[in-house]
């Protein structure tokens, strides 16, 4: 099977912080920017990296959430022809060094999900290990497969044509519960994944996109939706929507 990998990146208010990190990345593979509707000063840092960087920019003309652009990402990367995309949150929080990493194991395993499995250090606020926890217990409840280790981690490499079509439906929650979402949903498509362990990091005074009311009450009504579908399939495996 060809293996043409991208990078994908959603950016939503961290134009600044990737510009940073971008020069991390492996010069080699092909990047795609999504510009998630941000403020016009933001929009021309992106506009500098992707010139810069030779990459592909999509200016969603509001903000979607980062599930919603991620798929308006790999949408693109299927018409550009890529056979996988490697998602990498844009706040520096990721280990970059990872990337060759996940590649070469996409490479030798090519119709497997690979996802990243956090490694947290000290500085990793109570309330998102906690959180975590909660996600992660749902995520096993929801698809049955303990050895998922992690439910919401935005570092992950896709084998794009065998998601193809739930990358064109779409998800009902596009926000940040997504992660979560598109995950169970390609369980659910019978899938295979491996993890791989990497480090995450908060920086200090990093600024953070969650939103610990609205997103929090947006993750327990998908984990309801999810819930409520898991015990349909009992009766009707082909259901997941």
């Amino acid at each position: 099977m060809t293996f043409k990998p991208c990078l994908v990146v959603p950016v939503y208010n961290h134009a600044q912080e990737f510009s940073r990190f971008v020069k991390k990345f492996p010069e080699n593979i092909p990047l795609i920017i999504i510009d998630d509707g941000n403020a016009e000063a933001q929009a021309l840092i992106l506009q500098d990296i992707a010139s810069r960087h030779k990459a592909e920019l999509i200016r969603l003309p509001q903000n979607s959430g980062k599930c919603a652009a991620l798929l308006a990402g790999f949408r693109r990367a299927l018409a550009l022809r890529f056979t996988h995309a490697l998602q990498i949150d844009a706040d520096g929080q990721h280990n970059y060094a990872d990337i060759p990493e996940f590649l070469a194991l996409g490479k030798t395993h090519p119709d497997t999900l690979l996802l990243g499995a956090p490694e947290y250090g000290a500085d990793a606020p109570a309330s998102r290990r906690a959180g975590r926890h909660i996600a992660n217990f749902f995520l096993r409840l929801e698809t049955g497969d303990r050895t998922l280790q992690d439910a919401m981690c935005g570092f992950r490499l896709y084998p794009l044509k065998a998601l193809e079509g739930l990358i064109n439906k779409g998800l009902r929650f596009p926000r940040m519960g997504g992660d979560i979402e598109f995950l169970v949903k390609a369980k659910w498509l019978g899938l295979p994944h491996l993890s791989l362990k990497t480090q995450v990091k908060y920086p200090p005074h990093g600024l953070s996109n969650f939103r610990i009311f609205h997103d929090n009450v947006e993750i327990t009504l998908l984990n309801t939706y999810l819930c409520t579908l898991a015990v349909l399939r009992l009766f009707k495996p082909g259901v997941y929507r």
